[in-house]
């Protein structure tokens, strides 16, 4: 509109110049050549008129299409951030859908699970979590791990966190609180923004295990300290349990025994094993059969000893198979000298016969 005002202004001021130079020639040439001048100067007006115009005209037009342009990109700029507000938008309400069903499903979860930023505060704990901390969520949440639980610094769980965090590398953990008196299992996974754990009650597992590792040693206790040689073996006769004393009553160590892979075979004498197998299988087929077996053994040296086996069986599930534990007695100088009375017996006999 203010290019339009000019542009009259000035074409009206070119009529009127012009208009002017008209009324000179007609009233005060004198000469022909006052005509032919004042003919030139009012083409030369009149061109420069009009090439006037068309260049007020062109900078319109380009005014017009810079302000078109303008309005186009602010219109571009406009979009651009409708779209970045509804793609954030769209963000915010995935995160915010995603994070509803997680927050349920951490709810109904029977693990107890809670979050720590990278300063050690929690941040979240589900309903589990909160009954094993034995404090209220108000007082939980926003407070650091090791100011409520000071106790745990500088043991396993302090130890099994860090390394977790500066590793970046899940870790698991069974740890015992000496508070409470209970053992938990700890499922612990580092991320940029802190630890998630996972963890739940192991105590009435975790005793049932201790309690079984004190029964064994106990039993290997009274095994390894049995005047006895205890052997345990396969239905292939392949060993699987060798004392002390097995030790020294054949020799071989129980190293020897498992890496060499020497079987009950090795340790029978070669006249004695149809005897031995045929009563091993009597037992695995009645129970009530006889479990004693005497028989001559060999020593990895090679010497021929004599030994009582009294022997159980016991199958597996598909009663066709199982494992044998005997209890080996040397009986080697008890059966010479059971050997030295009856030939002592017999010359005896012989004398008084003779003497008869």
């Amino acid at each position: 509109m203010k290019n339009s005002a000019i542009t009259q202004k000035i074409k009206l001021a070119f009529i009127l110049s012009f208009f002017f130079g008209i009324v000179l020639l007609v009233f005060a040439a004198q000469y022909w050549w006052h005509y032919t001048l004042g003919i030139i100067f009012c083409t030369y007006i009149g061109y420069a008129f009009l090439s006037y115009i068309k260049s007020i005209k062109l900078l319109g037009q380009t005014n017009t299409l810079k302000e078109q342009n303008y309005a186009s990109i602010n219109k571009v700029n406009e979009t651009n951030t409708i779209e970045e507000q509804f793609f954030s938008e769209q963000q915010d309400y995935q995160e915010t859908k995603i994070a509803l069903p997680l927050g349920n499903l951490f709810e109904r979860i029977s693990d107890a699970f809670f979050a720590l930023d990278n300063d050690w505060n929690y941040t979240y704990a589900n309903k589990t979590a909160i009954a094993l901390h034995k404090k209220e969520e108000k007082y939980l949440i926003g407070s650091n791990i090791w100011e409520l639980f000071p106790h745990l610094k500088g043991g396993d769980f302090y130890e099994a966190l860090h390394t977790a965090k500066n590793t970046q590398q899940p870790q698991r953990h069974e740890f015992y609180d000496t508070l409470t008196d209970k053992w938990y299992d700890d499922l612990i996974y580092p991320g940029a923004d802190g630890i998630s754990l996972y963890y739940h009650d192991i105590t009435e597992k975790k005793k049932a295990e201790i309690g079984l590792k004190t029964a064994h040693a106990r039993l290997n206790f009274h095994l390894n300290n049995t005047p006895l040689a205890v052997i345990e073996f396969d239905s292939n006769l392949n060993i699987l349990q060798w004392n002390k004393m097995a030790e020294e009553i054949f020799g071989w160590t129980a190293e020897e025994v498992y890496q060499q892979g020497i079987n009950i075979e090795k340790i029978i004498h070669e006249d004695d094993r149809n005897s031995f197998y045929k009563k091993l299988q009597s037992l695995a087929l009645e129970s009530n059969a006889d479990n004693i077996i005497s028989n001559r053994s060999i020593t990895k040296d090679g010497v021929e000893i004599y030994c009582e086996w009294y022997n159980s069986f016991l199958k597996d599930d598909t009663n066709k198979n199982g494992v044998v534990l005997s209890l080996v007695k040397d009986i080697t100088t008890s059966k010479l000298t059971q050997t030295e009375l009856v030939h002592a017996e017999a010359k005896f006999r012989g004398l008084v016969e003779q003497s008869i």
